[in-house]
């Protein structure tokens, strides 16, 4: 029996391991700083890092099939893409932090009092 290769499915699986391999190199660009999201106001602790890819592709001029696949490249930013995961605002990184600077979170005493 001869297996078929399916060059979509070999795309899912290079973009998979490309992006395991690139997972951390982003965190290593981003200031040790409070974010504050400049849109809902709310949210101090729950964000993510946008990284974007490039990959080019071969395809059949005739029927229009994908042929190849090379593997993607993360596509190099000047500043880290930040978005918020309460109101899905995205932004550069300073506007967060930024905004974190404006209305900085007060240290309250957590000690209960009865």
């Amino acid at each position: 029996m001869v297996k078929l290769r399916n060059p979509q499915n070999e795309h899912r699986e290079r973009f998979k391991n490309a992006q395991l391999a690139h997972t951390g190199t982003r965190g290593d660009d981003m200031q040790e700083k409070p974010y504050f999201c400049p849109n809902c106001r709310s949210n101090r602790i729950k964000f993510s890092v946008i990284t974007s890819y490039s990959q080019s592709f071969l395809k059949d001029a005739l029927s229009g099939n994908i042929t190849e696949f090379k593997d993607p490249d993360a596509i190099a930013e000047p500043e880290p893409t930040i978005q918020c995961l309460v109101c899905s605002f995205t932004g550069n990184e300073l506007r967060f932090i930024k905004q974190a600077e404006r209305e900085p979170r007060m240290n309250s005493s957590t000690t209960p009092h009865y």
